[in-house]
């Protein structure tokens, strides 16, 4: 999944200190100023979105990932930094009717300072996320139902950042997922997925 930056873009990330400094960076992508390692460029679904998607980011959630909710499910996909954030983020996203749960940058995919052509047995770019319960009759146990299989979007960093923030914020910052429940509602709706998470970063703002 990994994507190739400009000179120019590629000396940006270089010169980042900072989570709030690759914040900036993703804004300055989705206004059009420079490339980014998350995706090959804004897909013209995205772009309604866009305006909605810069003011979460300012409100500390970095978004590497959308879907608008048009033929399916819509979903969020990003990072927070610091464990406090995460845990308060993760309960008050669901106490909304969305799905969220967020994963550390240091597991599923995270590998430091590694060859980018050496894979190791723990290395593994995708982690099943169990997301629904059900019993089985049978055995009588509570089993999963259905899973969300995620990738570490944390990883897409380690070529463009300086090892010692990857590592920083490796250890410090969460992957989180949310998706919404209700097929094919617009993420732009007065009760969509955007506003709510809008809301939550907010509130988590605010507290």
């Amino acid at each position: 999944m990994a994507t190739t930056l400009s000179s120019e873009s590629l000396a940006l990330y270089q010169q980042s200190t900072s989570f709030a400094g690759l914040i900036s960076l993703n804004i300055d992508f989705m206004n059009g100023k420079i490339e980014t390692p998350y995706t090959d460029g804004l897909q013209s679904e995205t772009s309604p979105l866009i305006e909605s998607l810069i003011a979460i980011n300012q409100l500390g959630l970095l978004t590497t990932n959308s879907g608008t909710g048009n033929t399916g499910r819509a979903y969020l996909i990003g990072l927070v930094e610091g464990e406090n954030n995460a845990e308060r983020l993760e309960v008050l996203l669901n106490q909304t009717d969305l799905i969220a749960f967020k994963l550390p940058c240091n597991t599923a995919g995270y590998l430091p300072n590694s060859d980018d052509d050496v894979k190791s047995e723990q290395q593994a770019d995708l982690v099943k996320i169990p997301i629904s319960f059900k019993t089985d009759q049978e055995i009588g146990e509570t089993i999963v139902n259905r899973y969300v299989t995620c990738f570490n979007w944390f990883t897409l960093l380690q070529p463009c950042i300086n090892s010692t923030l990857y590592e920083s914020l490796a250890n410090h910052c969460y992957n989180f997922y949310i998706i919404d429940p209700v097929s094919k509602r617009s993420a732009l709706a007065q009760d969509g997925i955007l506003g709510k998470v809008k809301q939550s970063l907010e509130q988590l703002k605010h507290k």
